[in-house]
């Protein structure tokens, strides 16, 4: 088992989660700048991203610790795939449908703020409250998302 040291780390993930989400969002917006074989706007993005993350560390790490590095990293994440996003769509133009990811996202966000403020104690009622908001999930992103009829 892990040194007790460790047991906090798992507050993390939500925020480490969050900064690989930007950066699913990035991959999924350089298709333009792919389509116009122009990649000196994704060298420009990923400059800016590096130095906006070693800015953030210096600001964030000391003050806050793990957390400050993670937040670094997520704004950094942000950082480029919104510069990403804008250099794509002024090269090449494709609509995104931001309305259903973002809606996808708060809806994700809402599911997991509820499964923290509702705790219970016993293990495997957890995991059945857990597993429930789960298929909830799967079952919301199915009918409204990917069921288009």
């Amino acid at each position: 088992m892990a040194d007790h040291s460790y047991l906090e780390a798992y507050k993390l993930v939500p925020i480490i989660l969050l900064a690989y989400i930007f950066q699913a969002w990035t991959f999924y917006c350089n298709f333009g700048i792919y389509i116009k074989e122009d990649s000196k706007y994704m060298a420009i993005a990923y400059i800016i991203s590096a130095i906006s993350v070693t800015i953030f560390n210096f600001i964030l790490i000391p003050k806050y610790g793990a957390y400050g590095a993670a937040w670094a990293t997520v704004s950094s994440f942000f950082v480029r795939f919104f510069l990403t996003h804008l250099f794509s769509q002024k090269i090449y133009h494709i609509d995104y449908g931001w309305s259903k990811q973002i809606s996808l996202f708060l809806f994700a966000v809402v599911l997991y703020l509820s499964s923290m403020v509702i705790e219970i104690p016993m293990v495997i009622i957890s995991l059945t409250k857990n597993l429930i908001l789960m298929l909830l999930f799967g079952i919301i992103i199915y009918r409204f998302f990917l069921n288009e009829y």
